[in-house]
């Protein structure tokens, strides 16, 4: 273990010793008002910079307010615009459905048209892919005669809406007629 150096720390404090004799007697009128006389510039310039930092603490505090209220502003803009996003993503939604319609009656009208002017006993055409079988009536005159069980398999066979069961039947031929074409008295 070290041992420790008696000759350095008398060393040490011989020079403590030296330096406070130097020091005038603080007590004494005339020392301290010597003392005073020195610090006093030095206690302005500590003042001045104390009030610096004072301004500089204040303007950054006016700066994070102002930072506070603009990030306050920014978030509300944020959230309107993803409002905005939102119903314009809706409505987009909406054009793209509006579109499937069209693309689904544009590719129907030519039966449409073909089933409108043909006669009471003229064959029906049907959508593309579908399997023209019974229940399905082969004429106008047919659709006249389906039964409410054979609406409701020709229905589900042209993928139409269900209809409720208490639905008359003339109301279902009406659907099958109304999708096909063909006119329904």
């Amino acid at each position: 273990m070290a041992q420790p150096d008696w000759a350095a720390m008398a060393q040490a404090f011989q020079q403590i010793a030296n330096e406070v004799a130097l020091v005038p007697n603080m007590f004494g009128v005339p020392a301290g008002q010597q003392l005073q006389q020195q610090m006093m510039p030095q206690m302005g310039h500590m003042l001045e910079v104390q009030q610096q930092m004072l301004g500089v603490q204040q303007q950054m505090l006016g700066t994070q307010r102002q930072m506070l209220a603009t990030q306050q502003q920014m978030l509300a803009t944020q959230q309107q615009m993803l409002g905005q996003l939102q119903q314009m993503q809706q409505q987009l939604n909406q054009i793209a459905q509006g579109v499937a319609t069209l693309n689904t009656n544009q590719a129907l009208l030519p039966m449409r048209l073909h089933n409108t002017a043909c006669s009471e006993d003229a064959p029906l055409r049907y959508p593309t892919g579908v399997v023209v079988a019974a229940p399905l009536p082969h004429s106008r005159l047919d659709l006249h005669r389906l039964t409410a069980n054979n609406c409701q398999v020709v229905a589900a066979v042209l993928g139409l809406p269900g209809l409720p069961p208490n639905t008359p039947v003339l109301q279902r031929r009406k659907q099958i007629a109304d999708f096909l074409g063909a006119p329904f008295v």
